[in-house]
């Protein structure tokens, strides 16, 4: 008995110990390029969700963790990382009080009382 059960420990334990690099879904996948590509485009440099995405390095990443993804679902990835550029656009900035054609001098609207 303490036998089987010192080898099954082993064996679990060896098992446990192996790294393991599991392929993300595809649907995984799509999802992390979706958040990456839409923290990119939209959010500036100095907001919170801009630097949490770059201080773990999912800008420049294929996915949360280091993984070795295959040709296909790498060609996949640039795909969505496209697709979702097209879809989240920058945003252009919008005017300052002062540049709005609508301002008064003083940078307050002028048709505002």
């Amino acid at each position: 008995m303490n036998k089987a059960l010192a080898r099954q420990s082993r064996q679990f334990y060896t098992q446990l110990s192996k790294p393991t690099q599991l392929a993300p879904s595809l649907f995984n996948l799509m999802g992390f390029r979706m958040g990456r590509t839409c923290v990119k485009q939209t959010l500036r440099e100095d907001e919170r969700d801009y630097i949490h995405y770059r201080d773990r390095g999912w800008l420049e990443s294929d996915y949360f963790y280091p993984i070795s993804l295959g040709p296909f679902r790498r060609a996949l990835g640039a795909i969505f990382d496209r697709v979702f550029a097209r879809v989240y656009k920058r945003p252009a900035q919008a005017p300052r009080p002062a540049e709005s054609p609508m301002a008064a001098p003083d940078g307050t609207e002028g048709d505002a009382k």
